[in-house]
């Protein structure tokens, strides 16, 4: 014979069971590197990590980041975040320190694994500036002609020593010009002198010191 509260008891025992089911593991990601100066060894102490996500918002890629984390590094310039994943297109890693030039990398999210730790290094230049005094000492005449160019120069960056060509035409040149670029190493430049039709080239370099100002003086 049919029981029915049998039945309903059966039914109430299934109905606790599937709202008791667990909800899926939450999965993370991490990200960890070491911050240092290339030209410096060990770590680089201070150091300002911030990790931000760029994410898809209903269907629509956002047009900005949401900041995950941020921390700053110790003596040993390592850094580390552990996050959730979400509907992620990109990760943005910034790094910034005073007196350094900062520095950005993009990680797309299908890079990361959940098994394992994304390593991401990251190598901060010191910033130092270079004082260039040019003056014309023996002029022949008006088409007196010097062209400058940096060759190891820092390119899309404000103020600082680029590689364009830069030209000085004639007798009265005396100025001096004062640009940025990476410390703790040489930089190479060169430059053309043209008088009376003759032509002269030299190739030089002179050391940068970090969070300092480097003069190297061409007299033509």
């Amino acid at each position: 014979m049919f029981n029915r509260a049998s039945f309903t008891l059966a039914l109430l025992a299934l109905l606790a069971l599937g709202s008791c089911k667990k909800p899926p593991p939450k999965v993370h990601y991490t990200i960890s590197g070491i911050i240092s100066d290339p030209y410096q060894p060990g770590g680089l102490a201070g150091a300002t990590t911030t990790l931000s996500v760029q994410e898809i918002e209903g269907g629509v890629w956002s047009s900005g980041y949401r900041t995950i984390g941020s921390a700053t590094s110790p003596e040993s310039g390592n850094y580390s975040f552990t996050f959730e994943k979400t509907n992620a297109v990109q990760y943005r890693i910034e790094v910034r320190k005073d007196a350094y030039f900062g520095q950005e990398v993009f990680i797309r999210s299908d890079a990361l694994n959940p098994n394992e730790t994304f390593v991401s290094h990251h190598h901060l230049h010191s910033k130092a500036w270079l004082k260039t005094d040019l003056r014309n000492i023996s002029p022949v005449d008006s088409l007196d002609e010097l062209r400058y160019q940096q060759l190891s120069g820092v390119n899309n960056c404000s103020g600082c020593c680029n590689s364009s060509v830069v030209i000085y035409t004639g007798q009265t040149t005396d100025t001096s010009a004062t640009c940025l670029l990476f410390g703790g190493r040489y930089t190479t430049f060169q430059y053309f002198v043209t008088k009376a039709g003759n032509i002269n080239s030299v190739i030089d370099s002179v050391f940068c010191t970090p969070f300092d100002t480097t003069t190297h003086t061409i007299r033509y």
